[in-house]
């Protein structure tokens, strides 16, 4: 039923021009409100302009081919063409979860000391008698700034660390391109505290930090002293760029 429609339509209309019109529209919802941070970098948005003034050339050129014969091969080829769409609309809002994180590597810190070392953060908590509120891109590049303070962290929660059942992970992912090479970077703390919560609650702890050794790799862990549940800052708040 559906081959014989998609026949009757490749007889009125060039099929490759339909399957490029419904694309030419992807790129532009991903354009919109920047939906394309969900799966990209945002320095690399040149890469989607370029998809829509690509497919738009070549809708453009076969307006000018008339239609043929559509063969079998043809729709099927163009189906797949089609299912990055479907992923991409599927996927709505939603970033990397916690799932990912089986697949994945943990990110450890950066040991080495800061090339230049400012003080009027940390100044300045101790000024109000209030914690650092830290992101984690900043932890890890800069852990020796860090190291046994007292910071507040925004994250993901996840709550089944592989081989370390008493902790529970507050990550997010740290990404160079796409989703695709995301590396997930985290604080480890008490499992036990997170009763109430479920994996994937936006939380943000406070606590002292240290290093601790997990399966032969650095970590950080925090010496919890609370954690509240908090709304998604933004639609891609997941994501770290660098």
């Amino acid at each position: 039923m559906a081959f014989s429609v998609l026949k009757k339509m490749g007889r009125a209309f060039n099929f490759l021009s339909i399957v490029l019109l419904i694309w030419i529209g992807t790129f532009i919802y991903l354009i919109i409100d920047d939906n394309y941070t969900l799966f990209l970098k945002p320095e690399f948005v040149f890469l989607i302009y370029a998809g829509l003034f690509i497919c738009s050339a070549f809708f453009i050129s076969g307006m000018f081919t008339p239609p043929g014969r559509l063969k079998i091969s043809e729709i099927m080829n163009g189906l797949i063409i089609l299912m990055p769409v479907a992923f991409i609309f599927l996927t709505g809002n939603q970033t990397l979860s916690s799932y990912a994180l089986t697949k994945r590597t943990l990110m450890s810190p950066n040991l080495n000391p800061p090339e230049s070392k400012s003080f009027s953060e940390e100044a300045e908590a101790r000024k109000t008698g209030m914690p650092m509120d830290v992101k984690l891109s900043q932890l890890f590049r800069n852990w020796a700034s860090y190291s046994g303070k007292q910071v507040s962290i925004q994250g993901l929660l996840h709550q089944s660390t592989e081989n370390n059942e008493g902790y529970a992970l507050v990550f997010k992912y740290l990404i160079s391109c796409c989703a695709a090479d995301a590396i997930p970077v985290g604080i480890f703390i008490d499992k036990k505290r997170t009763t109430g919560f479920s994996d994937d609650d936006w939380v943000k702890v406070t606590g002292i930090v240290n290093l601790d050794k997990m399966d032969g790799n650095d970590v950080v862990v925090m010496s919890l002293e609370s954690i509240e549940k908090t709304e998604r800052p933004s639609k891609n708040a997941a994501y770290l760029f660098f």
